[in-house]
């Protein structure tokens, strides 16, 4: 990669901090157990935007057994934190980015994976006293586009 070339990784930041997450929720007077700990550490440096579904089963491949309202509740408590930022409208099912920075998302309505795009301008002509909550990139990615050619 060119070395004046950014990765998302530099681009993007606010990533959700375990430690940082973990201390909040001690404030709160919630505990640190074995499933928020491990909701943290999956979701740490996470670009895949995991559905609650997909997160509730990487911690049962770490930990055996847990209850998906504990997945769900844990996630609900990170959004309201702010550590976490729910994204609707993908597909029917929400997914959980740990980036909190000011970036939009791209999804390919084919494979369904979902890539961090910077801020997009917002078009001239929304209503008046209309208030973009976010913008939402669809299309096709280049590797499903290989694949039907």
């Amino acid at each position: 990669m060119p070395a004046n070339e950014k990765t998302p990784a530099s681009v993007y930041g606010a990533m959700l901090k375990p430690e940082e997450a973990e201390h909040e929720l001690r404030g709160q007077g919630a505990r640190i157990t074995a499933q928020r700990r491990a909701v943290l550490d999956i979701l740490h440096g996470n670009r895949t935007h995991p559905t609650a579904e997909a997160l509730v089963d990487e911690v049962r491949l770490r930990l055996g057994c847990v209850a998906p309202g504990t997945i769900y509740n844990t996630l609900e408590t990170l959004v309201k934190l702010g550590f976490v930022r729910r994204i609707d409208g993908l597909e029917q099912k929400a997914h959980f980015d740990p980036d909190t920075s000011d970036h939009q998302h791209a999804i390919c309505l084919q494979c369904r994976t979902v890539w961090d795009v910077g801020p997009v301008e917002h078009p001239a002509d929304v209503p008046a006293g209309f208030t973009v909550l976010n913008t939402l990139i669809q299309g096709i990615c280049g590797r499903c586009a290989h694949k039907t050619s």
